[in-house]
């Protein structure tokens, strides 16, 4: 280690220059030497061609000056997005953090654009929202993350939303979305969460015209407030490629015809390589979906969970005749969840373990609903079981064998399967004194009576 008698001027250019740098920004009136912030409606270029992104501080009316941070613009309660467009027009195309302080920032119906005046591909943007709270009342988007003419946001940047609130018309407009994207793709990532969009979407990204979404990460993105039809939406028209869901909630309350993931109606943009991880959705309303699939290939699902406490046909998978190829590693259901919609011809069985029976496991009704009988009697039981919530008993009522018992449950698409390799597997118990054999298969319908 040196003393400070060995420093020589070489040394402390790095600080002389930092210093300078100090000096220049606190007599642009960009840090006052006071801690406050700017003149309102007057912004400070800055200039161009930064070495490392610039930190422009925006406080709500009601933010605590935490460690008496540096604040560049003051909100006053009213139209906040005018400080905060001056904020962001204060760095033009530099790599830039924005930073709004935890509060609440009144929006109004006007969208805060956020890359409104960006002119330029641009990577290392950083919207750090988190701990604030955007209420907008207007039917069209909250907040905008879309690049300029053909320019978009290339790589490196990140949305950390606050949590966006719906008021006034945001809530009961079907137009009205939390965050919009579009031009923004190769290694971004989006997290947020939001409140009170009743018949709204909460996030949409879009490919319209020729822009694709691609190698973005959806990260935590939460909606478990009960209030919000729409989860993650993909709209436009061209590629949605190779981007990743993780760690996705969404709990629309009662709200009938929810759906978690979807496309668009009139969408013709193309799903494909989508990931999604540890995601969860919670039904309590009728006709909701967790997934629905259109256009899409190569989907990845790293586990999935779907639970039921009310309302009636929820559906965990759904997915049309243009999809194909989905790999499903895990997922979980409670409740009476139909875990696949197959009936509109997935191209390719869904991968992984899945159960083809709708009340497969026998949880639903007591005989369970869904299972026929046939010289035997069924009957539910929560005691005996091997895993699961229930098994099923069934007693045999041809003691001289001169028939076969059996019971079985139907699959309405069976032709479908007959010719491809399916895995069937149960637990079966039987007495010792049972000498029956116990077999499991399956058939076309036709079975056999002697």
């Amino acid at each position: 280690m040196r003393s400070w008698t060995s420093i020589t001027m070489h040394d402390i250019r790095p600080i002389l220059l930092v210093a300078i740098v100090m000096l220049a920004l606190t007599l642009s009136g960009v840090l006052s030497a006071c801690g406050g912030p700017a003149a309102k409606g007057s912004p400070v270029y800055l200039g161009r061609n930064y070495q490392s992104p610039v930190t422009v501080v925006v406080s709500a009316n009601n933010s605590l000056n935490v460690n008496n941070a540096i604040k560049t613009y003051q909100c006053d309660g009213v139209n906040d997005y005018v400080e905060i467009q001056a904020a962001i027009d204060l760095v033009g195309d530099n790599p830039y953090h924005i930073k709004c302080l935890p509060g609440t920032y009144a929006l109004g119906a006007t969208t805060l654009d956020l890359l409104k005046n960006i002119t330029s591909s641009s990577s290392g943007i950083t919207f750090d929202f988190r701990g604030a709270i955007f209420q907008y009342s207007g039917n069209n988007s909250a907040i905008s993350i879309n690049g300029s003419g053909s320019d978009w946001l290339h790589k490196d940047s990140h949305f950390y939303g606050g949590i966006v609130q719906a008021t006034g018309d945001a809530k009961t407009s079907t137009n009205a979305t939390a965050v919009y994207v579009k031009r923004f793709g190769y290694g971004n990532s989006i997290s947020f969460q939001t409140k009170d969009f009743l018949v709204g979407t909460a996030l949409k990204l879009d490919s319209e015209d020729g822009t694709p979404i691609l190698f973005t990460e959806c990260n935590e993105i939460d909606l478990t407030a009960l209030d919000c039809k729409y989860g993650i939406v993909f709209d436009g028209d061209t590629s949605c490629n190779y981007n990743k869901i993780k760690r996705f909630r969404f709990t629309p309350g009662t709200i009938d015809g929810a759906i978690g993931i979807s496309r668009a109606t009139g969408s013709t943009a193309d799903l494909h390589g989508l990931h999604i991880v540890d995601s969860v959705v919670w039904f309590s309303g009728n006709d909701q979906v967790g997934f629905d699939f259109e256009n899409a290939d190569q989907i990845s699902i790293d586990y999935a969970g779907f639970e039921q406490s009310a309302g009636t046909n929820a559906t965990g998978i759904r997915a049309d005749n243009t999809v194909y190829d989905i790999n499903l590693g895990s997922y979980s259901h409670v409740g009476n969840v139909t875990m696949f919609d197959i009936t509109r011809n997935i191209n390719q069985p869904i991968g992984g373990l899945q159960n083809l029976i709708s009340n497969g496991g026998f949880e639903v009704g007591d005989s369970p609903i869904g299972w026929t009988a046939t010289r035997s009697t069924i009957a539910q039981d929560t005691v005996t079981v091997k895993e699961g919530d229930a098994s099923i008993n069934i007693t045999c009522n041809d003691a001289g064998a001169t028939g076969v018992s059996y019971t079985y449950a139907a699959i309405s698409d069976y032709a479908y399967y007959k010719n491809r390799t399916v895995t069937l597997g149960a637990w079966v118990q039987a007495p010792s004194s049972n000498d029956q054999d116990q077999a499991i298969g399956l058939s076309d319908g036709t079975f056999p009576e002697g």
